[in-house]
């Protein structure tokens, strides 16, 4: 049975697909094709609907797992530091110190993260995604007979690329892509510290971002020693060399993103990790091991055929027999995690056709500005209630009568948000569905 991958890295405007293969040297890419999007801010199925026909030329089999890279602007990192402790302790520290950063519950992220030591402590880097968008793209992806695995930032891609040029101080790394630019910073090597996208008018005004992040990465304690500079245009090029507070490297973007992914993941790389990989272990061994393989494969079938012309050796041919048993043993234990998985996509396919909650709640996050956050949600036959904090009950209103998927927004009485000091709001109102 041959091992294959998806991988899949979202852009604004288009998507990278590319087919992975494991053989004797390990994984590799066996094909890659670049999509155009209809949109700078897909859907999941419109993402779905760009794969499909990839999907039917590559003749991919059912459930193949997919590991993919965060488009821009959804999600992000943050960065703790600890006293050294247990990792089951570790994980409740991580846990509360995100639900102090982030303005709404646990529940509604998906996070992973990475540890090192740094003399009696130990920095975390945490890479969060919000549940909603993970699901959404992750129950398009299940209609299709894939399964989500993993998912990556773009600030991870480059520290593979770059860290060799940093491998013990702290630094920084500015990308350009058309419109869009990236300020992404790391503690060491490649271990990500912040990522952020800017949208400014002017170059002037990049470098002044530029130079905040710089201020408060100083007032952390971290001072980057360099800060490398990738596809930038000229305008941009020349307004950060201005700046004089860091010492700044210009690159053309070079780099094939398919390879940093590749790198990445071989690399033991770890994003927000979803689903186990069936075939990780496998996927995990070394040429040696393999040729190592190979080897006793050869030495068995030569003894095997030795000794099936000797009858009074008959009991040594049983005894063999017996030794390879526990390779069958794995191979029916394989078939019936494909029979339980196969259950499994069946019971998301049935839920896939009822209501769900999850579209409305998406939506209202994307109404929400970042300031805002939920304390309530009820969803019952297309009609929605909610409740939070951040911003005023008529602005909030207009914003969701604006949005063509409600109707009948009005106010209601709280039933939690009831702190005045704090901007409550609470709103009714019905859900339309796709127009």
């Amino acid at each position: 049975m041959k091992l294959l991958k998806l991988a899949l890295i979202l852009e604004q405007d288009h998507l990278v697909v590319s087919l992975w293969s494991f053989g004797l040297k390990g994984w590799r890419i066996s094909r890659s094709e670049k999509v155009s999007l209809p949109t700078s801010d897909p859907l999941a199925d419109q993402v779905l609907s760009a794969m499909r026909p990839l999907i039917l030329k590559w003749g991919l089999p059912p459930d193949i797992p997919l590991i993919a890279v965060a488009p821009p602007g959804v999600g992000g990192f943050l960065s703790f530091s600890f006293p050294r402790v247990a990792k089951k302790d570790l994980d409740a520290l991580v846990d509360q110190e995100l639900s102090k950063a982030l303005p709404y519950s646990l529940r509604e992220v998906e996070r992973g993260f990475q540890a090192k030591r740094a003399g009696d402590r130990l920095e975390v880097s945490l890479f969060w995604l919000p549940k909603p968008w993970v699901n959404e793209l992750r129950n398009a992806l299940s209609r299709s007979g894939i399964r989500l695995s993993e998912v990556f930032h773009r600030a991870q891609q480059l520290g593979v690329a770059l860290k060799g040029r940093n491998p013990a101080a702290p630094w920084g790394c500015i990308e350009q892509q058309g419109a869009r630019v990236q300020l992404h910073f790391y503690r060491q090597g490649a271990l990500p510290d912040r990522s952020r996208q800017i949208t400014c008018d002017t170059p002037v005004a990049l470098a002044g971002e530029l130079d905040v992040d710089l201020l408060a990465l100083a007032n952390s304690g971290i001072k980057p020693a360099v800060v490398h500079g990738l596809g930038l245009e000229e305008p941009l090029r020349s307004a950060l060399a201005q700046t004089k507070s860091v010492k700044l490297q210009f690159h053309k973007n070079e780099s094939n993103p398919n390879q940093l992914l590749l790198a990445l993941w071989n690399g033991g790389g770890k994003g927000v990790w979803l689903a186990p990989d069936k075939a990780l272990m496998s996927a995990r061994l070394t040429p040696l091991l393999i040729a190592a393989v190979m080897v006793v494969l050869v030495f068995s079938a030569t003894g095997w055929w030795i000794l099936s012309g000797l009858r009074d050796q008959a009991d040594a041919l049983e005894s063999e027999a017996k030794r390879l048993k526990p390779r069958h043993a794995k191979v029916l234990a394989i078939e019936k995690e494909v029979l339980r998985t196969q259950q499994e996509l069946n019971q998301i396919a049935a839920l896939a056709n009822a209501p769900s909650p999850l579209e409305p709640l998406y939506e209202v996050y994307k109404v929400l500005p970042q300031t805002a956050w939920l304390v309530r949600f009820n969803y019952i036959s297309g009609q929605v209630e909610i409740e939070g904090y951040g911003i005023d009950n008529r602005k909030l209103m207009e914003m969701l009568q604006s949005n063509r998927k409600f109707s009948e927004v009005s106010p209601i009485e709280p039933q939690l948000a009831k702190n005045v000091k704090r901007l409550p709001f609470a709103v009714k109102l019905k859900w339309m569905g796709r127009q």
